[in-house]
């Protein structure tokens, strides 16, 4: 098994490495939590010889940034999600600054319900031709250009050029 996985490990070419796992104990056994910010090391078979991979989020970078690019364009395609937690407070003022506006219109407050579910395996039953499909339609561009970004400042001087 050992020599399989480390097979498969090296001859990993889906775009990203693996992220390594950190296992939390729940009550029906065990969730498995990916780093995705964490570099990981791939033992390739030989004697001592590893192999350091880029964490996954620095792969995914560039195409995060893509996917900005066309949100910043068309947010309506994204429907209500949102990119960050930074973005989870301005809807949520939105949210109550709507629910406000129907109050003083109708006298009274509506009826709210809340909701949570945790999904089983929720990702690994995704449809990944149909999914890429949806991507495709969704960018506008054949190639994107990214770049890091950087501040330039002077010896001396905390002003950003």
């Amino acid at each position: 098994r050992r020599k399989k996985a480390q097979r498969l490990l090296s001859s990993h070419n889906i775009g990203c490495p693996p992220a390594p796992l950190r296992i939390l104990p729940k009550k029906t056994g065990i969730r498995a939590v990916a780093m995705l910010s964490k570099t990981c090391e791939i033992d390739d078979g030989g004697i001592h010889k590893r192999t350091k991979m880029p964490p996954p989020n620095k792969v995914m970078q560039s195409t995060f940034n893509a996917l900005r690019y066309e949100y910043e364009k068309k947010p309506a395609l994204f429907g209500a999600g949102v990119l960050g937690l930074t973005e989870v407070y301005p809807s949520f003022c939105s949210f109550v600054e709507a629910l406000k506006q129907l109050q003083s219109r109708c006298g009274s407050s509506p009826d709210l319900f809340f909701s949570s579910a945790d999904i089983k395996h929720c990702y690994d039953t995704i449809n990944q031709k149909r999914l890429f499909k949806l991507m495709r339609s969704m960018v506008d561009e054949e190639m994107y250009l990214t770049k890091d970004k950087f501040v330039l400042c002077c010896k001396g001087d905390n002003s950003a050029m």
